[in-house]
């Protein structure tokens, strides 16, 4: 439902697949929590992320007021039809943020700002601001069908999040997992920033933190999904190969378009590793 560049909804149906005999899921770098949502219809979720964005987000969702009414409120005083309005909004929304500020409408205030936001990456600066920049727009950028759109699956959401067992926090990945409660009936999905497409994040996340994850996994007996790039313009993540050959791996896809308005196509090998059964 959010924009999020990475975005594991696509493979949700593989996801439900892997996770269906368990009752808890744990997603440690949920990104947009777009996959934990799904799985909140049927487990108990517990998620975490080191951007405190979307765990604030959902822990604060029930307070939030959703309307197209409250849409059309925004849009209304914004304009929104020329860039500087955006870069206005933007920081209007920063000084929220970083305030801690999640009035009744930070949420649809959040929602739009990812809609405008250049190519779905969403970016923050080591001063924890948001900094992407206007997507640009023909006229005006929302229209009545999909605001219409948006309201309805935005209450869909907080009704999933009103009937589920759900946890938010917003820590270090290492941290966070030594939180967690490992049985069998917990499941662990792992969604890092791809170390061979560190362009498309602004995170110091370095191969060190992906070996501390994989030896996390490999030092203890937990149920995982991991998705990473193996190779991605011929240069192999040689730590993910030698990390597969101990598990079943799914190649996901053998390209990507993640350039500024998806117009360059990158040559790259998708895979999700896990070591759960594969039917």
């Amino acid at each position: 439902m959010f924009n999020w560049v990475g975005n594991k909804i696509k493979y949700i149906d593989k996801i439900k697949t892997l996770t269906k005999n368990f009752t808890t899921a744990v997603d440690g770098m949920m990104g947009s929590g777009n996959v934990l949502i799904e799985l909140a219809k049927t487990h108990t979720i517990i998620g975490n992320d080191v951007i405190p964005l979307m765990p604030n987000i959902y822990n604060n969702f029930a307070s939030f007021s959703i309307s197209e009414n409250h849409f059309n409120n925004i849009i209304n005083d914004w304009k929104f039809d020329e860039k500087e309005h955006y870069y206005n909004f933007r920081e209007y929304w920063n000084n929220k943020y970083l305030n801690k500020d999640y009035d009744s409408t930070f949420l649809l205030e959040t929602f739009l700002l990812l809609k405008m936001c250049s190519n779905s990456m969403v970016r923050f600066n080591l001063k924890g601001k948001f900094n992407q920049g206007f997507r640009g727009c023909n006229g005006p950028f929302f229209q009545n069908v999909d605001i219409n759109k948006w309201t309805k699956n935005l209450i869909k959401i907080k009704n999933i999040l009103k009937n589920a067992k759900t946890q938010y926090y917003n820590l270090d990945i290492i941290e966070f997992l030594k939180l967690i409660n490992i049985n069998e009936k917990t499941v662990f999905i792992f969604d890092p920033p791809y170390v061979l497409s560190n362009k498309m994040y602004s995170l110091n996340f370095s191969e060190e933190h992906e070996k501390k994850i994989i030896n996390f996994i490999k030092s203890n007996e937990l149920k995982f999904i991991y998705f990473n790039f193996e190779e991605r313009e011929k240069i192999i993540n040689k730590q993910i190969r030698d990390f597969a050959k101990d598990y079943n791996k799914i190649t996901l896809s053998n390209k990507s378009a993640s350039g500024q308005n998806r117009i360059k196509t990158s040559e790259v090998k998708e895979v999700l590793i896990t070591n759960i059964e594969i039917h």
